[in-house]
């Protein structure tokens, strides 16, 4: 089994994926399920605004500053910036 997690987005919800886990080990598989589709919620919102930047972003709105991305990545658009606006407003607080 493993000990740890790394990941982009694990990085901006470590708390609720910590949840996942905990809920997983303890077989409540309902509510781990629950937590895990809000998880997939704010990764398909990243990656549809592009993921590196979109994470930066977040990064930024929670007041640290990773810079932006350079080419090859995008930057975001104003509808990107929007959509992770709302997603910061749904839950940065996490669960």
């Amino acid at each position: 089994g493993c000990q740890g997690a790394i990941g982009t987005t694990v990085n901006l919800y470590p708390q609720t994926f910590k949840k996942v886990r905990e809920l997983f080990a303890a077989g409540k598989m309902e509510e781990a399920g629950h937590y895990q589709s809000v998880i997939n919620h704010r990764v398909e919102v990243m990656v549809n605004a592009g993921i590196f930047p979109a994470v930066k972003y977040l990064f930024l709105k929670k007041g640290i500053d990773c810079g932006k991305c350079r080419k090859p990545f995008a930057a975001l658009t104003e509808q990107g910036m929007e959509d992770l606006d709302r997603l910061y407003l749904e839950g940065f607080g996490e669960e």
